[in-house]
C-alpha cells in the first residue's frame, strides 16, 4: 500500500509545471517602486563613478584645419573637374593629400616647432601635459649630448630654487639645490633652466623629457588624418586628436604653412635655376665685352679714327642685327644642348631648366616647368610609397613620357635654329664682302664696333631676362590657401561627458532593475497570495505573519497580537468552508518540513479552544513527534502506543494547562508508522474524538516527504496545506492541483505562513 502511494507521488511530481514559471510584471513594478531608495542610490553611485572617471581621465580634443588646393594649381591636372564629375578624384589631387600626410612635411613642421621638450604636471593619478603654460623653459646646450625619452623631475623651493634629477632617482630630495637660470651639466646632459617671468613655484614639482626628432615625426604623423572636405571641392581637411589642444592646433597650422612654403620653394627653385643660367651667360659676355671694349679704344687711339662719319651705316646696321640674332641662336642652342645632357641622366633631371633664349617655343618652356614639378612631386611621394606603388608608377610613366617629348622637341628646335644660323652666317659673309669696299681703317673700327654692339645688346638682353626672372621670383606666392586655421577652443571628444553621465545613470538604474527581474526569474519560492492564486485554484483560507515571539504558543501567550488576529481570521473563514457540512475535523499538512504546519496546527487548535470550543490536537507525525514540548508534556504515551495495542485510549489523552485544549502526542517512534496510520484503530480513534470533542485538529507528516498523510485526508472535513513565504517552491502546486483534481484529496485549502509584512512588498497586494 505504502509503495503504491509513493509511486503515485513520484508520478505527480513529474508532471507539467503549469504556469509556475510565469513572471508577474506588476509584482516586479511594485518591488521596484517600494525599493526606490536603492534605485536612487544606484543611480547616484553610477553618476559618482562617472564623475571620478572624468576627474582622473586625460581629456582628448579633436583639432581641425583646412587648406584649399585650387583648380589652377600646377599640381592638379587641368581636366580635374571634368574627370572628377565623371566619377571621382584624380590621382593628382589624391597625391597632394599624400604629400600633406607625408613624413617629409611632418618633419618640416616639427623642425619649426618647439616640441623637442615635453613638460608635465603629475597628480596622484592624472598626468597633464603643460604646453606654454609654465614660467620656465629648458634650454638645451646644442654642443652637448642629451638623454632622450627619460623623465627629469624638477622640484621648486623658496625663491624658485630647485632640485633636478631623473624622475626615478630615489635620492631626489638629497640632490643639490640650484638657483634659477642655472646651467645643469653632467656627462649625459647639459641644459639651462631659464625663467621667462617671475612667478613663485614654491612647493611645486614638474617633469620633462627630451624627445628624439625621429620619434616625434613618427608620433605626430601617425596622428594625422587628411581627407577631402566634400564632393566638387579641392579643400583638404587635416584632423588629429591630442590631449593638449593648443599644441595640436599649432601643429596643424604649422603643417599647412610648411606645405604652402614648400610649394613656394618649388617655384623659387625653378626661378633660381633660370637666374643661375643667366648669370653664367652674363659672366662670359662680361669678359668678352671687356676684351672688345679694350680693342675698340686701342684702335680709336692708335689709328686716330674716332668715328666712321656715317660711312656704311646701312651695311653696319644690317651686320649688327645679324650678329645679334646669331648670338641669340647660339645661346639658345647651348641652353638646349645643356638641357639635353641633363635629360640623358635620370639623376640630373631635377637640374633641367626652362631655356630663356627660346622665346618662340612656349610649349617647350611649359614642358620644362612641368617636368620640374613632376620630379619634385615624385621625390616627395617616394618618402612614403614604394617604387611599385601604382601612384609612383603613374608619376614615373608621366615623367618618362614628358622627357621623351622634351628631347624630341628640343632636338627639332636645335635643328631649326642651326638651319637659321647657316642662313645668317651666309648673310653676314655677304654683308662683310660688301663692307670690304670701304677704307681699311674704317672697316677695322666698324668690325670691332659692330661686334662690340652685338655683345652689348646680348648683355642687355640677358640683364633684362634676369630682372624679369627676379621679379617673377619676388612675386611668387603659394597657390594653396588656408581656409580654416585650427583653433584650440574646442570641446573634448574624450571622454564624452554628457553621454557618459547618461550611461552612468542608465547603468545605475538598469542594475537594480535587472536584479529584480533576474531574482524574479530565478526565484522559485512563493512570495504572495496572488502568486498562489495564479498557480492553483485551491482556495486560500488565510495568511499567518512572521512569529516574532519565543516559542510556538503565540495565540495562548499573546492573545491580542497580530498573530492571534490572523488565526481568528482563519477560524472565521472556516465557517465559509462549512456551509455544506460542519467542519469538525481539520487536517494540517505541508509539502516539506520547515514550512510551519505544526506551528499552524498548534495555534489553530489554541484559537478554537480560546473561543470556547472543546478541542483536541493530535500529533500524527509519528516519525518526528514534537508537539508535546510546547505544552511541557511527555511523549511516553501517544498514538503509536495506542494503535500498537499497548495502552488504552484514555491513557494517551493529555490535559494541557489551557482550558478546552487537550493533546494526543505521537508517542514513541514505531517501526511501521504507515501501517499504523491506515489501521482500523486509527479510524475508530478519530471517530471517538469527533464524538467527544467539538474540534479535532490533526498534525500530519509532510506530503512531499512521505505518503502517510494521503491515508488520513478522507478522515478530515477540511484539509489545510501550509505553504511558507520564500520557502515553499512553486513546483509543488502542480502536484497539489493534480491530487485535488483527481479527488485524492477533497475539501482542500491553503494557508500562507510566515508572511513578512515589514518587507515592504505590499500586504495589500497579497490580499488582492
Amino acid at each position: 500500500m505504502a509503495g503504491s502511494e509513493f509511486d503515485f507521488f513520484d508520478e505527480s511530481n513529474t508532471g507539467s509545471g503549469g504556469n509556475s514559471g510565469n513572471i508577474d510584471p506588476v509584482l516586479i513594478l511594485i518591488k521596484v517602486i517600494r525599493n526606490w531608495p536603492i534605485i536612487v542610490l544606484s543611480c547616484v553611485m553610477g553618476l559618482l563613478v562617472v564623475l571620478i572617471y572624468h576627474r582622473y581621465t586625460t581629456e582628448r580634443y579633436s583639432l581641425r584645419g583646412s587648406i584649399m588646393i585650387p583648380e589652377e594649381n600646377p599640381n592638379i591636372a587641368t581636366g580635374f573637374f571634368r574627370e572628377f564629375i565623371g566619377g571621382g578624384f584624380t590621382p593628382n589631387f589624391l597625391n597632394e593629400l599624400e604629400v600633406l600626410r607625408s613624413e617629409d612635411v611632418t618633419a618640416a613642421a616639427i623642425d619649426s616647432l618647439d616640441f623637442n621638450i615635453e613638460y608635465y604636471s603629475k597628480g596622484r593619478i592624472k598626468t597633464i601635459e603643460e604646453y606654454k603654460t609654465l614660467p620656465f623653459l629648458i634650454i638645451p646646450n646644442e654642443n652637448h649630448a642629451q638623454v632622450y625619452n627619460r623623465e627629469f623631475l624638477i622640484s621648486f623651493y623658496e625663491n624658485n630654487d630647485f632640485r633636478l634629477t631623473f624622475a626615478d632617482d630615489e635620492e631626489h630630495s638629497k640632490s643639490p639645490l640650484y638657483k634659477p637660470n642655472s646651467m645643469i651639466q653632467t656627462e649625459s646632459y647639459s641644459f639651462t633652466v631659464f625663467f621667462e617671468r617671475s612667478v613663485s613655484l614654491n612647493g611645486k614639482s614638474y617633469t620633462f623629457k627630451f624627445r628624439e626628432r625621429e620619434d616625434l615625426v613618427r608620433e605626430w604623423n601617425s596622428r594625422l588624418n587628411v581627407s577631402f572636405l566634400r564632393e566638387f571641392t579641392t579643400i583638404a581637411v587635416i584632423r588629429l586628436n591630442h590631449s593638449e589642444p593648443k599644441k595640436g592646433a599649432n601643429f596643424i597650422n604649422t603643417l599647412m604653412e610648411v606645405y604652402r612654403s614648400q610649394e613656394l620653394k618649388r617655384k623659387n627653385d625653378l626661378a633660381d635655376k633660370t637666374i643661375s643660367y643667366i648669370n653664367r651667360e652674363l659672366k662670359v659676355l662680361d669678359d668678352t665685352l671687356a676684351i672688345y671694349e679694350s680693342m675698340l679704344d686701342r684702335v680709336k687711339v692708335e689709328e686716330r679714327t674716332l668715328n666712321l662719319e656715317n660711312v656704311g651705316d646701312p651695311i653696319l646696321n644690317r651686320l649688327t642685327a645679324l650678329e645679334r640674332r646669331k648670338g641669340e641662336l647660339e645661346g639658345s642652342i647651348r641652353s638646349l644642348e645643356q638641357n639635353l645632357l641633363f635629360l640623358q641622366d635620370s639623376t640630373k633631371w631635377q637640374d633641367a631648366f626652362p631655356p630663356i633664349m627660346v622665346s618662340e617655343n612656349q610649349l617647350l618652356t611649359k614642358s620644362f616647368e612641368r617636368l620640374q614639378e613632376l620630379v619634385l612631386d615624385r621625390a616627395k611621394l617616394s618618402n612614403n610609397l614604394a617604387p611599385f606603388n601604382p601612384i609612383i608608377k603613374e608619376r614615373t610613366n608621366e615623367i618618362n613620357g614628358l622627357v621623351s617629348s622634351i628631347k624630341t622637341n628640343a632636338s627639332l628646335q636645335i635643328e631649326e635654329y642651326k638651319e637659321e644660323l647657316q642662313v645668317i652666317e651666309r648673310d653676314i659673309k655677304s654683308s662683310e664682302k660688301e663692307f670690304s669696299n670701304y677704307p681699311e681703317k674704317q672697316r677695322q673700327l666698324s668690325d670691332i664696333q659692330r661686334i662690340y654692339n652685338v655683345y652689348v645688346g646680348m648683355f642687355q638682353f640677358l640683364q633684362q631676362k634676369r630682372a624679369e626672372a627676379g621679379i617673377a621670383k619676388a612675386s611668387n606666392e603659394a597657390n594653396a590657401q588656408v581656409v580654416d586655421k585650427a583653433t584650440p577652443n574646442v570641446k573634448a571628444i574624450f571622454p564624452n561627458k554628457p553621454f557618459n553621465y547618461v550611461v552612468g545613470a542608465g547603468v545605475g538604474l538598469l542594475l537594480p532593475l535587472m536584479f529584480f527581474v533576474l531574482r524574479e526569474v530565478l526565484n522559485d519560492k512563493v512570495e504572495f497570495r496572488k502568486q498562489i492564486e495564479k498557480l492553483t485554484s485551491i482556495p486560500v483560507i488565510g495568511m499567518i505573519g512572521h512569529n516574532k515571539y519565543e516559542g510556538n504558543l503565540a495565540v495562548l501567550k499573546h492573545p491580542k497580537s497580530i498573530m492571534s488576529e490572523s488565526f481568528r481570521a482563519i477560524r472565521s473563514n472556516m465557517a465559509f468552508f462549512g456551509r455544506d457540512r460542519k467542519i469538525q475535523t481539520v487536517l494540517v499538512t505541508s509539502n516539506a518540513s520547515g514550512e510551519g504546519k505544526s506551528f499552524c496546527s498548534l495555534n489553530l487548535a489554541s484559537m478554537l479552544a480560546v473561543s470556547g470550543k472543546k478541542t483536541v490536537l493530535i500529533g500524527l507525525d509519528l516519525r518526528k513527534p514534537k508537539l508535546y514540548d510546547d505544552f511541557g508534556l511527555t511523549n511516553d504515551f501517544g498514538v503509536s502506543n495506542y494503535l500498537a495495542g499497548f495502552v488504552d485510549r484514555d491513557k494517551i489523552i493529555q490535559k494541557t494547562a489551557y482550558e478546552n485544549l487537550d493533546l494526543i502526542a505521537a508517542g514513541p517512534v514505531p517501526p511501521n508508522p504507515a501501517e499504523l496510520l491506515i489501521s482500523d484503530e486509527m479510524k475508530e480513534l478519530i471517530q471517538y474524538l469527533k464524538d467527544h470533542y467539538e474540534q479535532v485538529i490533526i498534525d500530519t507528516p509532510p506530503v512531499g516527504i512521505v505518503a502517510d498523510t494521503f491515508n488520513l485526508t478522507h478522515l478530515a472535513d477540511l484539509n489545510i496545506f501550509v505553504v511558507r513565504q520564500n520557502y515553499t517552491v512553486k513546483q509543488v502546486f502542480p502536484f497539489l492541483n493534480d491530487i485535488t483534481k483527481k479527488g485524492i484529496v477533497k475539501n482542500a485549502t491553503l494557508l500562507l505562513n510566515d508572511f513578512k509584512v515589514n518587507r515592504g512588498y505590499g500586504y495589500g497586494y497579497g490580499y488582492g
